[in-house]
């Protein structure tokens, strides 16, 4: 965990951030989560992104996996155990 870097700052409304996380919300699950894959020439990149929900009341969580190749399935996976095992325990 970082620690605080002094005063914190609003980058989204309370709106804008309830928008956002709605669409990108698991079903059956509390936290957001997104995965997707970059290309370079003909190198490939998997990346899976998650975090906490604008209404946790816990330590606020991110969560970021990089792997080398097109692996979704594998990144998603990785994810899914690490924040949910992460999230039991912070709560």
């Amino acid at each position: 965990m970082l620690p605080s870097l002094g005063a914190t700052s609003k980058i989204f409304s309370p709106d804008v951030t309830n928008n956002i996380t709605s669409q990108l919300v698991s079903q059956n699950h509390t936290y957001w989560e997104w995965t997707g894959v970059a290309q370079s020439n003909q190198e490939f990149n998997t990346w899976y992104l998650a975090g906490t929900l604008p209404n946790w009341q816990g330590t606020p969580l991110a969560l970021v996996i990089l792997i080398e190749g097109d692996n979704q399935s594998i990144a998603q996976g990785i994810g899914r155990q690490l924040i949910q095992n992460i999230h039991q325990a912070l709560k």
